[in-house]
């Protein structure tokens, strides 16, 4: 198991430590001038300021040192790291022979959003979300059907019978869910999300769930993996998580059967963005890697 060790190159506030991004082609920073002349603090995208861990470096020093930056794959290494990480942060026990790799959480949910509909069928996500699910089911010509979040004194919660509603007058056949939910924060508990895939086991919709902020949530709270959820769902209903149940996380995709056909299906509409997957691969096994080497 790897042990978390102190950094002492650097403080232990990450907050006091000033790095200028301004002159890097940073998004967030160098285009700040479009807004407000500049003015406005930009806090409007997920990029924090923090220094990349130094293992990571060192470990993307030592891949440059070699001259030739070619085609590389995902070796077992990254599956069993993934695997390791989801068993010690969550409790949750994945085979690294069942780990499909995307190039980030939006393919992901392109590749989906392909394989798990038809075009002009529906799919359904809980607003207000990370707007790149809209955008991303309507590129893929399919139709955005919302289940509104309930809201009452600042706190969210599903809405059961307009979710189970929405899906079975839309016909949806792919459902999105985000958990831990991002913008509105919640962190769903394992009784919310057992509701929510009993209504997808009974009208027969593939379960999407992107879970790419378990690790972010604060103290007091517990991530629960969707498949957690699942194995606590009525006895009846396990053959239905087994054929039509899918379950995804950050880019990592799971399922109970099928798992070599879904694989491939996944591959399949992640063909157009080979290139970019081999780069994301090779930064992040040398991430991977370094941590599961770690004694």
């Amino acid at each position: 198991m790897c042990e978390d060790r102190e950094d002492t190159q650097l403080p232990k506030n990450q907050f006091d430590i000033e790095i200028n991004r301004i002159g890097t082609r940073s998004q967030k920073w160098d285009s700040r001038e479009a807004y407000q002349n500049g003015s406005l603090i930009p806090m409007w995208v997920a990029d924090m300021d923090f220094p990349v861990d130094q293992r990571i470096m060192e470990a993307i020093r030592k891949r440059t040192e070699h001259p030739v930056f070619g085609y590389v794959y995902a070796g077992e290494s990254m599956a069993k790291a993934a695997s390791l990480w989801m068993q010690k942060r969550h409790g949750w026990t994945v085979d690294p022979a069942h780990v499909a790799f995307c190039p980030g959480i939006v393919p992901a949910i392109s590749a989906a959003v392909q394989t798990f509909s038809s075009p002009g069928g529906a799919v359904v996500i809980q607003s207000p979300v990370y707007y790149p699910f809209a955008g991303t089911i309507r590129d893929c010509g399919r139709e955005v059907v919302t289940n509104p979040l309930l809201e009452k004194n600042g706190e969210y919660s599903v809405d059961f019978a307009d979710l189970e509603r929405k899906i079975r007058d839309s016909k949806a056949r792919l459902m999105i869910l985000c958990n831990p939910h991002n913008p509105v924060g919640r962190v769903y508990s394992a009784e919310e999300l057992m509701k929510i895939a009993e209504i997808c086991l009974r009208n027969e919709v593939f379960l999407f769930s992107d879970e790419i902020h378990a690790d972010l949530i604060l103290q007091g709270y517990r991530h629960t993996p969707i498949t957690d959820a699942l194995r606590h769902t009525h006895t009846d209903s396990q053959s239905g998580i087994g054929t039509r149940a899918t379950t995804y996380r950050h880019s990592l995709q799971w399922k109970t059967m099928r798992i070599e056909e879904i694989k491939s299906l996944i591959h399949k509409h992640t063909q157009l963005n080979s290139m970019v997957r081999t780069c994301v691969i090779f930064l992040v096994e040398n991430h991977l890697s370094t941590i599961t080497n770690c004694h």
